[in-house]
């Protein structure tokens, strides 16, 4: 089954290190990760916790929300992505499945322009340990000090996924996370590439079952470039971040190197010879 994933741009390597600490004391509900103590009490009518946010959808969106639980509904999660006119808020909502003990609806808005828009929601999830808990003890990297290719070629990378704790790791079964997505970025002007954020993917071949990884066990991870047009960079060095999304796990940056091609007469005499790339 296919997976779309959304990952903001590359951190910093202080962000990273920021990122890789996290508060540990959160949970993770469908998307997103919150407090615990934003799930207790009972809540109100899903119009209610709507007004409470200032919140005020077109009639199609609440046409949407009649078929969800009417009662138990709580904020859970605002955030905000860009800035200015550009910006986009995003507001989480969650009640308890009546017949569902455990398991919660969530769903969530978003203002765009100063436009309010209903996002979609999801049923029967059941709170887990947070992202930050979980990724705490991973390290993600390169298998190379840095990779080569020549412009024409597509970039091929493997990521080292290690366990630097004391304690054999477990991947959680809904999270597919030995998918890594990488960026690029020019190094001599800083200059980040026009990127994909959105991908829809499928889990990786050899990922039949939940990943374990014992106490200083490392794996290699195939790569997802997610820059436009990364088989026609221009010669030169790019910076490479990458993310295990499913835990918001970003990399140490990596090196790329892009390297001129020959011309096509030069092609040609190698072919004639019978030179083959290795």
């Amino acid at each position: 089954m296919g997976v779309s994933s959304k990952v903001g741009d590359t951190l910093s390597a202080t962000e990273i290190d920021l990122e890789l600490g996290g508060d540990l004391s959160h949970i993770q509900l469908a998307t997103r990760d919150i407090e615990p103590g934003v799930l207790e009490g009972e809540g109100t009518g899903l119009l209610d916790a709507l007004e409470e946010q200032g919140i005020d959808l077109s009639g199609d969106a609440y046409f949407e929300w009649e078929v969800l639980p009417t009662e138990g509904w709580r904020l859970v999660k605002q955030s905000a992505d860009g800035t200015g006119v550009n910006s986009t808020i995003h507001v989480t909502f969650a009640a308890p499945e009546p017949l569902s003990p455990g398991s919660w609806t969530v769903a969530e808005v978003f203002q765009h322009r100063g436009q309010w828009h209903y996002a979609g929601s999801r049923r029967n999830q059941t709170p887990r340990e947070g992202r930050a808990a979980r990724r705490r003890d991973l390290r993600l990297g390169w298998t190379l000090d840095r990779f080569t290719t020549r412009t024409g070629d597509y970039p091929v990378l493997r990521a080292r996924l290690t366990n630097a704790g004391s304690e054999t790791w477990y991947e959680h079964e809904e999270d597919q996370t030995v998918v890594v997505l990488a960026w690029l970025k020019r190094l001599d002007t800083g200059e980040s590439l026009p990127s994909r954020h959105w991908l829809s993917y499928e889990p990786w071949q050899d990922h039949d079952k939940p990943l374990e990884l014992a106490p200083g066990a490392s794996i290699e991870l195939p790569v997802r470039v997610m820059t436009n047009g990364a088989n026609r960079l221009i010669p030169g060095t790019y910076e490479i971040s990458g993310v295990i999304s499913a835990v918001e796990l970003w990399s140490l940056p990596g090196v790329l190197v892009v390297e001129k091609a020959p011309g096509k007469w030069f092609r040609r005499l190698l072919a004639r010879i019978g030179w083959k790339r290795t």
